[in-house]
């Protein structure tokens, strides 16, 4: 009877951080583009954090983890939304988009904790009825 609720154990720990693992880490995305010509208005960023020297840099998505990661949002009033900036005398237009959760990814977590939760119940199941049969011989 241990190893099956050994078993049980383990495999919902394993769904169960799964799942943990990546819906706690949501991820935002930060996307900058070059402005050829000079904007009206502008903030002027003279020592951009990491994550923000990298989208001007690269003019890529960048993805973060955590608004403690970038002081942008501090710079618009917000956690979404953009901006346009001015660094070492070149103009950006710098955002971070509202991500939509991914849905389908949610579900196939979600899918597998369920079938680590029924496989290991039954298998629990199954053992003590295998058990109890035998010791009534």
């Amino acid at each position: 009877m241990r190893v099956s609720a050994i078993l049980i154990i383990i495999i919902f720990i394993c769904a169960t951080s799964i799942a943990f693992l990546y819906f706690g880490a949501t991820k935002h995305v930060m996307m900058a583009e070059k402005l050829s010509d000079k904007p009206e208005e502008f903030f002027v960023v003279t020592n951009p954090d990491p994550v923000l020297l990298k989208a001007i840099s690269t003019l890529e998505r960048v993805c973060f983890y955590s608004f403690d990661e970038t002081r942008f949002d501090e710079l618009i009033g917000g956690e979404y939304g953009g901006a346009n900036i001015e660094y070492q005398g070149n103009y950006y237009f710098v955002g971070i988009p509202i991500v939509e959760p991914d849905i389908f990814m949610f579900g196939l977590v979600f899918g597998i904790s369920i079938f680590g939760l029924v496989t290991s119940t039954t298998l629990l199941v199954s053992h003590a009825i295998r058990k109890g049969s035998r010791q009534r011989k």
